[in-house]
């Protein structure tokens, strides 16, 4: 039977056998190399001092549990310098140092809870066969986070409120990875720049317009480019052509406010000139006095003798 297949790690470790029950498969393992490297000095020995039996949990088997009965040594460490006496071989693609689960067990509960977080996730695993409970899933999900932060060389810094009014803190995001990496307590110069020099490497810093982030960058770090974000530029910008258009809309407004008062003075000199016309005119266009006054105008009649 090929076991290469059910192995973690075939050169670390062999299968001597397989105890099966209705519950739980064990699987009896030994330990194949020949002269283990110490864990301090990273020198090998092969001066053999016990032996012991490690029981960890691995990936189940169509939903049946399976567990490794590790057999391991202890040896002497023959580095005279060394400070390490005596060492336990190590297994770092197996299973970690004091451990009671496998690494690739691990691994899949941590992909469990990143992808469905606790409650859920202890539900699932429940159901593949595997007995976790949710805190312990979340507690892998914060060891996977403590062992994937380093020190990112793009940040950006903002602010936040604990207490909207009352309580403000400092937000601090990995723009590379997109994700955030810390908050601070306050919106301080000096908390800022104490971070930074607790973190060097940044190099480039991306806020808003306070002056109180600007001189705790510089305190922090002197190097350290500064730059607006992005959020706070189109912000900036939104807020330019709000102003922009209102002035352009009140000009206009005004425009043609000017252009209907000036419309309606134009309307009421042209009625008021009709009506001097009017006035003027209208003695000539009544009938009766055109009449008399032409009557009086005519000659008087000739007398014959």
């Amino acid at each position: 039977m090929n076991t290469v297949t059910l192995l973690a790690d075939p050169e670390a470790i062999r299968l001597d056998c397989i105890h099966p029950s209705l519950e739980t498969i064990t699987l009896v393992v030994q330990t194949a190399a020949a002269r283990p490297m110490c864990p301090r000095c990273q020198r090998r020995s092969s001066r053999a001092h016990s032996r012991c039996v490690r029981r960890v949990a691995d990936l189940p088997w169509h939903g049946v549990s399976v567990k490794l009965e590790l057999h391991m040594r202890r040896f002497r460490c023959q580095n005279s310098l060394c400070t390490q006496r005596i060492f336990c071989e190590r297994l770092p693609r197996v299973v970690a140092h004091y451990a009671r689960k496998t690494v690739r067990l691990n691994a899949a509960l941590e992909l469990i809870g990143f992808a469905v977080g606790g409650e859920a996730g202890a539900r699932l695993a429940r159901e593949l066969g595997l007995t976790v409970s949710p805190d312990t899933l979340l507690r892998r999900l914060r060891q996977a986070s403590q062992k994937e932060s380093t020190t990112p060389s793009v940040i950006g810094v903002d602010d936040f409120a604990f207490r909207r009014g009352r309580r403000y803190g400092t937000l601090l995001v990995d723009l590379e990875r997109r994700l955030p990496i810390d908050l601070l307590p306050d919106r301080e110069a000096s908390t800022l720049s104490a971070w930074l020099s607790a973190h060097p490497g940044i190099k480039i810093v991306t806020r808003d317009r306070s002056k109180t982030y600007a001189c705790g960058i510089t305190e922090g770090n002197s190097s350290t480019a500064q730059v607006a974000d992005r959020w706070h530029l189109l912000k900036n910008l939104r807020e330019a052509l709000e102003k922009l258009l209102k002035r352009q809309l009140q000009q206009k407004r005004y425009r043609s406010e000017q252009r209907s008062w000036a419309s309606i003075a134009e309307e009421t000199e042209a009625n008021s000139y009709l009506e001097r016309s009017r006035v003027r005119l209208l003695p000539h266009l009544l009938p009766g006095k055109s009449q008399r006054r032409s009557n009086s105008i005519r000659p008087p009649p000739l007398k014959l003798p």
